[in-house]
């Protein structure tokens, strides 16, 4: 089986090659106390931002917040809510236009899944159940390697057969919105290997909301 680990997904020979990209570099390091400062926009003057993207998502979410507990209505505090979201996935797209090399899906990465995705999907609705995305990537595994640059942690947050969340929810997914899934994924994992982990974090989390 290719899940392994305490903390993740870590062995390369027994994942046949889920995380082999973070086998061979250091993840950064940034305190969690600088983390949190930014997350919960404290002393933002002093604030190191890992990019000017970041920073600009921060000071937006920083004025919405005050916004939202200045709301008065339910109508206006679910318009800034909304709100907030956008801000986070227009973010979350700009991060996937900066992808380096290592982090981009191939297209011999992306055919591989294709392949499998043929072998699952449903026929007359073209979609998977989310229900079937541990035996959908166990088969990848198989027949492949899993090779979607995605972080060995946020692999198993997704499939993991105890506490994978996609294999207990409801729904389903078409090719594209898995391909999106991934990015967003992606996305989370660059931000992991740039030190912020409490942001990929979020990233991740904010994944499985939009599901």
């Amino acid at each position: 089986f290719f899940f392994q680990a305490e903390d993740g997904i870590r062995d390369v020979e027994r994942s046949r090659g889920l995380g082999d990209v973070y086998k061979r570099q250091a993840y950064k390091f940034k305190p969690i106390r600088e983390q949190l400062k930014e997350i919960y926009c404290l002393d933002l003057k002093n604030a190191k931002f890992h990019n000017k993207d970041y920073e600009e998502l921060v000071k937006s979410l920083m004025v919405s917040r005050t916004n939202y507990s200045k709301a008065k209505t339910q109508e206006k505090r679910e318009f800034i809510a909304k709100q907030e979201i956008d801000y986070w996935i227009n973010y979350i797209d700009k991060r996937a236009l900066q992808f380096p090399e290592k982090l981009q899906i191939t297209k011999p990465i992306e055919e591989e899944v294709k392949d499998i995705w043929e072998r699952f999907d449903d026929k007359n609705t073209r979609t998977i159940g989310l229900i079937k995305m541990l035996d959908f990537h166990y088969e990848m595994g198989t027949r492949y390697r899993v090779r979607v640059p995605v972080d060995p942690k946020n692999l198993a947050q997704m499939v993991h057969p105890h506490y994978g969340y996609l294999t207990n929810m409801p729904g389903e997914f078409t090719y594209q919105e898995l391909k999106k899934f991934y990015t967003y994924q992606i996305v989370s994992t660059m931000e992991r290997l740039e030190g912020q982990h409490l942001l990929a974090e979020e990233i991740s989390a904010l994944c499985y909301w939009l599901v």
